[in-house]
């Protein structure tokens, strides 16, 4: 297995202020390459709402949509992973759209249009398991909102990851999992986001067997 971080050669059909301007928006490019499989690693920070209106978001997401295309040009291949910090719920419309990244719970659609991306996340949206009706943490980020906000949402699922349609068959759905601990950290407790120790987003843990 190599991965490496996608090098300047390969940026060649880039323009420098264009790079420059994926850095600044928090956008990184991996390579990894499995035998004759190549994959396309791109780990994300997007601005968040607190400084970006919807409509900027979109504009932002359109551009990431563009950088990303062409990475896979250059790699010439159609597996690509995004994850990180997405600063958006699965449903918003950046995510969702098909102006945006196209991103469904599902790849079997029963309309003419096609996802681009499937969307584990929204499987991990709500406070229990499916089925064993276990507790479970409700989202990677709570909002502490006032009380007169009464329409705006407390939990959110701001992080996760969204894979190419070619790899959901690669794609290990029982290891999705966001982290609330580990042997050394507590990072939820009493229903609440170890926000000082540690960060005010919680961690996924995702798995693929290629």
């Amino acid at each position: 297995m190599d991965v490496n971080v996608v090098n300047d050669q390969e940026l060649e059909e880039f323009a420098t202020a264009g790079r420059r301007r994926q850095i600044k928006e928090r956008l990184i490019f991996f390579k990894l390459k499995l035998k004759k499989t190549t994959i396309l690693l791109v780990g994300i920070h997007f601005p968040s709402k607190y400084n970006h209106t919807v409509n900027a978001q979109q504009q932002i997401i359109k551009r990431w949509k563009q950088w990303i295309e062409e990475q896979e040009t250059i790699l010439k291949t159609d597996k690509t992973i995004l994850f990180g910090d997405f600063n958006l719920n699965p449903q918003e419309i950046s995510l969702y759209s098909h102006e945006g990244l196209s991103a469904h719970p599902t790849i079997n659609s029963l309309t003419k249009v096609k996802t681009k991306y499937y969307n584990p996340m929204w499987s991990t949206m709500g406070d229990f398991i499916y089925k064993t009706n276990k507790s479970k943490v409700p989202g990677t980020y709570f909002r502490d909102i006032g009380e007169d906000n009464v329409d705006e949402i407390h939990w959110n699922v701001l992080d996760g990851l969204l894979m190419k349609n070619s790899l959901v068959k690669n794609f290990s759905k029982k290891d999705l999992e966001i982290i609330t601990n580990t042997a050394n950290h507590q990072f939820y407790n009493n229903n609440k986001i170890d926000s000082v120790g540690y960060s005010d987003h919680l961690p996924i843990k995702f798995k693929f067997k290629i």
